[in-house]
């Protein structure tokens, strides 16, 4: 329900916060909302700690989720290396330096 007064635009709309992070980022994944509003460091969190006991409902959006962050996230495609995947991981390189302790 918080997801749909957002993307229509309610007034009174429930804050972001109330929804979970998962549902958060496979939204921005499809653009229904915007890619700030996902919190992707607590869905990686909540991605490893679904377990069986989860439920099928969450589990699938968690699943969901968890393959926007991967392909969002993942510097290449597994299998087949393509253009686009080498330019993705040179445009990580940068980033990936900044963390490394010297």
């Amino acid at each position: 329900m918080v997801a749909a007064a957002h993307v229509a635009e309610a007034a009174d709309r429930p804050d972001l916060s109330a929804m979970l992070p998962e549902a958060r980022v496979a939204l921005a994944d499809i653009g229904l909302l915007d890619g700030e509003a996902a919190s992707q460091g607590d869905t990686w969190r909540n991605a490893l700690r679904c377990g069986p006991s989860a439920g099928a409902a969450h589990a699938s959006l968690t699943l969901r989720a968890f393959d926007a962050l991967c392909e969002a996230n993942m510097p290449a495609r597994f299998g087949r290396l393509e253009v686009e995947d080498v330019v993705r991981f040179l445009k990580g390189v940068p980033r990936a330096l900044r963390g490394w302790t010297w």
